[in-house]
């Protein structure tokens, strides 16, 4: 099993990487990952709720063991929070978490965050889910990324 902090960790330095995001949120400091030392403090969902402005936190959130003659690895589970002013404001960054193109060192340049790699031992992006409720204008986007077995 992968350490899902370094697939988390891969994450968070893809969304800092694409320059329209990092605009859109203010800076590279608004797109943060979870854990015990983020700048976001208390659980994952308290953390997005403290969020100020506009603001991105990726929070690995549990993952699947494979089951038996699988021929895959674990299934990591992540959610991005959003915080937005408005839905459309939402759907704005969404949009923009993937589609698009991060920048080297962390993204080649080319390839869409849906499409790039985001650990080398893993899939891409699986399983995207886009949920149009708020808790206190933050929204979220929950996806999956699964190792090779």
């Amino acid at each position: 099993m992968i350490n899902p902090l370094d697939i988390q960790s891969n994450i968070v330095a893809l969304l800092q990487a694409i320059p329209e995001l990092v605009d859109a949120v203010g800076d590279v400091d608004s797109i943060q990952g979870h854990d015990d030392e983020s700048v976001f403090a208390g659980d994952a969902d308290t953390a997005a709720m403290n969020m100020m402005g506009r603001a991105i936190l990726v929070a690995w959130t549990g993952a699947e063991l494979p089951r038996e003659g699988e021929t895959r690895g674990w299934t990591h589970n992540f959610r991005i929070a959003v915080k937005a002013q408005s839905i459309t404001d939402y759907f704005s960054i969404a949009k923009m978490i993937f589609d698009g193109i991060p920048q080297e060192p962390a993204g080649d340049g080319c390839n869409t965050f849906l499409n790039s790699t985001i650990h080398d031992e893993c899939d891409g992006v699986q399983n995207a889910d886009l949920s149009p409720q708020s808790k206190s204008g933050v929204y979220f986007i929950d996806f999956s990324i699964t190792e090779r077995a």
